[in-house]
């Protein structure tokens, strides 16, 4: 009964289409598997803000070469200065740092409406500590069953319950699934 679906995902998707994404997410929701999603979203957004456009009047002096500078007389040199001026370029990068940002948003809920984790790593060698912890993470849980006010014959099919669950011990960490999609199909 402890099922995992591990997600690693560079937060570029290929799915667009909005209806499916909420159809695959009511199927894992109704399927009881707990996803955990290790994405690279953080870098590709770091990768993509990286690149800088110019503004003029802020740029900074570069320290100079020992023996290697202007001629004399001349202003020091404060460095080379690229321009992009391809806006199909630019608007793309927009467009994809956009995706990023959905993509990443739709991962956290569904980590989150199942019972999984996130791992947004901020280096490539951050990534090893994040298996890590999701290894330890799995091998750790319990299962609890309960019984709903509303029997689950009487629900409609496809009837989605917010489910919470609490503990009366102090200093007890309690993450829990919080959807159940009620499902007459066995």
């Amino acid at each position: 009964e402890n099922r995992h679906l591990i997600l690693i995902t560079d937060g570029i998707d290929s799915l667009d289409d909005a209806q499916a994404k909420i159809d695959i997410t009511k199927r894992l929701l109704s399927s009881d598997i707990n996803v955990h999603v290790i994405s690279y979203t953080f870098l590709q957004k770091q990768a993509i803000q990286g690149i800088k456009t110019v503004t003029f009047g802020k740029m900074k002096r570069q320290p100079q070469i020992p023996g290697i500078g202007p001629p004399e007389g001349q202003p020091p040199i404060s460095g080379s200065v690229s321009i992009n001026l391809d806006r199909e370029m630019i608007r793309h990068r927009k467009m994809e740092l956009g995706k990023i940002v959905k993509s990443e948003e739709f991962l956290t809920t569904l980590a989150k409406d199942t019972n999984g984790e996130i791992f947004l790593p901020e280096t490539p060698d951050e990534m090893s500590d994040k298996v890590g912890n999701l290894a330890k993470y799995i091998d750790s849980q319990y299962v609890v069953t309960y019984t709903p006010n509303n029997p689950l014959d009487e629900a409609p099919d496809g009837e989605i319950r917010n489910i919470q669950v609490t503990s009366k011990k102090s200093g007890v960490y309690i993450q829990s699934s919080r959807k159940y999609v009620v499902s007459k199909e066995k």
